[in-house]
């Protein structure tokens, strides 16, 4: 496979996630349709699913595990509540990139500005190279006025298709990946135990050994 295009243009942080929550509801839309037809295919033959099917097959070349686990945590390091994609929208993302062209700077600082939304000076001298030269002190505060004006005073909750339609994906999926609070209680309460076992384990050992030590010495003595 080769490259034609490395890099055909940008994409800000608001449309990778756009962009990873429709390919992730369209794969668990297939595979929720191949599930109903292992069913209903193995219904109709008169048994029960075996452990392997065809179906299997092509619902792991549609949604591999390591697919699984990387657009999980990009989808829920994006969501975080740091990242100001909830407070923004494909509109508002437009409307400021617009309103930026008055402004003498990259298409790299641009998208910068959009994916971390600066409120501050701090936070400015991140995305904007030389900032203390090419913006002076006095002409910032209209620079981060008018980042702060497109966006919304609220969070949202996290966008799932381009279509803004939500699909109920299955919550087993995501429990592969986060441990729930009762199972690292019983993970700790596992180790306390494992720990006293070992400790008994110990002590029983010495004991026996000085035991063996007491006999060996009555043998000398006799």
């Amino acid at each position: 496979m080769e490259t034609l295009n490395p890099c055909a243009g940008f994409l800000s942080n608001f449309e990778v996630l756009q962009h990873l929550t429709t390919q992730r509801d369209q794969r668990a839309k297939q595979i929720k349709q191949l599930s109903q037809r292992k069913v209903d295919r193995t219904r109709a033959l008169g048994r029960k699913a075996f452990s392997h099917e065809e179906e299997d097959d092509e619902m792991a070349r549609i949604q591999p595990g390591d697919l699984h686990t990387v657009t999980f945590e990009c989808i829920k390091y994006l969501e975080d509540q740091i990242h100001p994609i909830r407070r923004q929208s494909k509109s508002s993302i437009k409307k400021l990139m617009e309103a930026m062209k008055a402004y003498d700077l990259t298409k790299a600082e641009r998208l910068q500005i959009v994916n971390l939304a600066p409120v501050s000076d701090v936070e400015l001298f991140v995305c904007i190279e030389d900032c203390d030269t090419r913006f002076p002190e006095e002409t910032r505060p209209a620079l981060l006025s008018l980042i702060k004006s497109h966006l919304s005073p609220k969070s949202k909750q996290p966008n799932t298709t381009n279509n803004d339609k939500k699909m109920n994906v299955d919550e087993e999926d995501d429990n592969l990946y986060v441990a729930s609070d009762d199972y690292e209680e019983e993970m700790e309460d596992a180790g306390a135990m494992d720990e006293d076992d070992d400790e008994e384990f110990v002590n029983e050992g010495l004991q026996g050994a000085g035991d063996k030590n007491e006999k060996e010495l009555d043998e000398t003595a006799d």
